[in-house]
């Protein structure tokens, strides 16, 4: 059932970037090795989570997400912008007291646009908030949506005259939550908004596109799900896959449920070639497991076509997919399944158009790593982002990859880092030396290095902004190195490196 939010009037509140606090990331985590396959770890001593990507018109890689190791609150939007190389060339953290989380990404003419939610300043508690800056990640001007209820937005996506659609969840109406669709014109002021419930339901939405008719718009999400505040409902409720179809003007067409009787998901969709759609779901009614990564094809209509479940006896979950110019789709999520030591890796799968799979990868470490988005690259091949607990200093941090067409992931050691004012490690994985670059120490420090038992196998002290480490003779595998200042004690940098 499809109905106009009755009731309390929605409220928004523009914010001039004056009011965003900004602080710049103090230092990045140096590429690592998972599994004998390299990635770009980023983050500091708390939670850092990478959960939207996207590829910037001259190709580079934008990613959205949160943090906790350089907030000035709680938690402080996080947004970066790596190059072709996996240098970080766009660094920034917005956001006030409480928390704030960008969910979604996306390239726009003088910039980027990020959608997610925050506690400060809104209409009330937890609200949408939609941050628009330039390319240098300068925020430009930012709106609060929502309602004196929780809000989240999760899904941004531009219209043809330069408005935007804004995919949340509202708890107005329903006291566990509705679909949210908002449409706001360029200058950030609100057109209208819808609220898509069932009787007694919990529905989530996470991903909206422009149909590939191009007479409306196609979202997917979960009849009775949840989300975060996982609640007594998943003992006993039946949740499906939800898509659903609207007119231009946020009107429903038509909507479709997928699933039996146990818990299934929908997380992503994509056009199909054929005018249909793709789904990625994760699901307990299809495939081997607890959950299985799920990819179904539907007509256009919504009909359902086929359904493809990718796992093992443990549980996978299925979180974005993106169509390549090379006829594959590319799905990321989580497996245990095929996991190390029995922890969670990001599990990456190319099918072609049918759902054939091509092939797998798993790439984690020892502890639980995981998947939240993917883009296809030119070409082939896939650039995805999620957070690794595997490879982190202390908590979890912001893990990014990037996958040729034939599944080999990308070492990004190839191009030498530009020279900034951040402490570093290069290259990662090294062979006979490496060199860290510590630019921020005033007087002497203290380079310590740990093999996996924690067993220390090198100490020395520095003075210059450039540290030459030597391997002197110790065996391949994964340390961990820690540099203080001989001053104050200081922690100037920390993290893994790997010697081949």
């Amino acid at each position: 059932m499809c109905n106009n939010v009755r009731g309390q009037k929605t409220r928004k509140m523009k914010v001039n970037k004056i009011l965003l606090f900004l602080t710049i990331l103090f230092f990045q985590m140096p590429p690592v090795f998972s599994q004998q396959v390299p990635g770009i770890i980023i983050g500091g001593q708390k939670n850092d989570y990478g959960y939207s990507l996207c590829l910037s018109p001259d190709g580079r890689y934008a990613i959205a997400g949160s943090t906790r190791s350089f907030a000035g609150g709680s938690s402080d939007f996080y947004f970066l912008v790596l190059d072709t190389g996996g240098q970080i060339v766009v660094e920034k953290t917005y956001g006030w007291q409480h928390h704030d989380n960008f969910r979604g990404i996306i390239p726009v003419e003088s910039g980027y646009c990020f959608i997610g939610d925050a506690w400060d300043y809104g209409p009330g508690g937890l609200d949408i908030f939609m941050l628009e800056t330039d390319k240098t990640g300068e925020s430009k001007k930012g709106h609060f949506y929502g309602t004196m209820k929780r809000d989240n937005g999760f899904d941004i996506l531009q219209t043809e005259d330069g408005g935007f659609l804004i995919l949340g969840h509202s708890r107005l109406e329903n006291p566990k939550g509705d679909i949210y669709l908002l449409k706001i014109d360029e200058n950030g002021d609100e057109q209208w908004h819808k609220s898509f419930w069932d009787e007694g339901g919990n529905d989530y939405a996470f991903q909206i596109i422009k149909s590939g008719d191009d007479n409306g718009y196609v979202f997917v999400g979960s009849k009775f799900g949840f989300f975060d505040d996982v609640h007594g409902d998943f003992q006993t409720h039946d949740a499906d896959i939800l898509l659903i179809k609207t007119d231009l003007q946020g009107n429903r067409i038509w909507k479709k449920t997928y699933g039996k009787s146990e818990h299934d998901f929908g997380y992503g969709v994509c056009n199909a070639p054929d005018g249909g759609y793709y789904l990625i779901a994760s699901s307990q009614s299809y495939g081997n497991g607890s959950f299985d990564m799920v990819l179904i094809k539907t007509d256009d209509a919504g009909n359902e076509e086929w359904i493809k479940s990718f796992g093992g006896t443990g549980y996978e979950y299925g979180k974005a997919l993106a169509l390549g110019d090379d006829n594959g789709l590319y799905l990321v999520g989580t497996t245990e399944s095929f996991g190390t030591d029995g922890s969670t890796d990001v599990f990456v799968v190319k099918t072609d158009l049918d759902g054939n799979e091509i092939w797998d990868v798993a790439v984690g470490g020892t502890d639980n790593d995981f998947g939240e988005d993917i883009v296809a690259l030119p070409g082939g091949g896939c650039a995805l982002v999620g957070s690794t607990h595997s490879f982190s200093a202390q908590k979890s941090d912001l893990y990014f990859l990037r996958l040729t067409k034939d599944g080999i992931v990308d070492i990004f050691n190839d191009t030498k880092p530009a020279e900034t004012d951040r402490c570093s490690f290069y290259p990662n994985p090294m062979r006979n030396y490496g060199v860290f670059t510590i630019p921020v120490t005033n007087g002497s420090y203290t380079v310590q290095l740990f093999d996996i038992n924690g067993q220390k196998v090198f100490e020395n002290r520095g003075v210059d902004k450039k540290f030459m480490f030597h391997n002197n003779g110790l065996g391949s595998g994964t340390y961990i190195y820690r540099i203080f200042s001989d001053e104050d004690n200081a922690l100037l940098l920390n993290g893994k490196l790997v010697i081949y």
